[in-house]
């Protein structure tokens, strides 16, 4: 049994030092690969045999390299004999092939990524971002729009109100209202229900998943863009998109009230 950390040596090489190995059944995207070691550089090194120069992880890497006819090239050599090598070359590649991933997780993760730069040497193009979104709207319920939400204490106070008032009818106006006892609490001071998986600190959660077409949702970014531009560079997607609609409701208010004259000071002072 090998110690859990093997001895390495990192070291840049000339490429023609080490060799793809034999009969290596992984065949990976060179161009994807040779994209990003443009865009990015190399950010982790070959894992290589040290007494025969093979490659044990990184074998599309390296042929990437050569194709953008790469001189050298930084190898992390391991010390193991012939049959553990096989099994290491036999893991890289599998556990790559088990792996998974989060669909809404990747679909923020790469969002965020095309709205501040662009997803250039990711390995993702505009047309994958957008066919995963659409994922995400086939999976979701029918309608487009799908929450998790976890009313704050106020909300739920009002919530348990009106579902008592429509549980129990008031009585007819005829008879006499009952006063209530003395330090008897009314509704609204009545304590909450307890919730033994939240605490009174958390703040809640929202979660909100929007499909857009692919020039909507470009806009939407250029758009989220200029609003950061002219308030707030710090400020998050979910925060300018609750401060349009603000805006939003308020302009409505407006139309729906001609008598009433609203300036774009007062636009932007509702969208806090």
């Amino acid at each position: 049994m090998p110690s859990h950390i093997l001895n390495m040596t990192v070291k840049t090489v000339p490429i023609t030092d080490v060799t793809p190995y034999p009969g290596n059944p992984r065949k990976g995207h060179t161009a994807v690969i040779a994209s990003s070691l443009t865009e990015h550089g190399q950010y982790r090194p070959l894992v290589v045999q040290k007494a025969t120069g093979h490659i044990l992880a990184g074998n599309n890497t390296y042929e990437a390299a050569r194709e953008l006819a790469w001189k050298k090239i930084a190898v992390q050599y391991v010390d193991v004999d012939d049959e553990r090598a096989r099994k290491i070359v036999a893991v890289d590649n599998r556990s790559s092939d088990l792996a998974s991933y989060d669909e809404h997780l990747l679909a923020e993760f790469l969002s965020e990524l095309d709205e501040t730069s662009d997803l250039t040497g990711t390995g993702y193009t505009d047309d994958d971002l957008d066919e995963i979104i659409g994922g995400l709207s086939d999976d979701d319920s029918e309608e487009e729009t799908t929450f998790v939400f976890e009313a704050p204490a106020t909300r739920l106070r009002d919530t348990i109100a009106q579902k008592e008032q429509k549980e129990e009818p008031a009585p007819p106006s005829s008879a006499p209202e009952r006063p209530e006892p003395a330090g008897e609490p009314t509704n609204d001071d009545a304590p909450l229900p307890s919730r033994p998986d939240s605490s009174p600190h958390v703040e809640p959660v929202a979660e909100m998943i929007l499909a857009f077409t692919p020039e909507d949702r470009s806009e939407v970014g250029r758009l989220i863009t200029a609003v950061r531009d002219g308030l707030d560079p710090q400020l998050k997607n979910t925060d300018v998109i609750l401060r349009a609609l603000r805006t939003l409701v308020a302009a409505v208010d407006a139309k729906n009230s001609p008598q009433v004259q609203i300036t774009v000071s007062e636009l932007l002072l509702a969208a806090r």
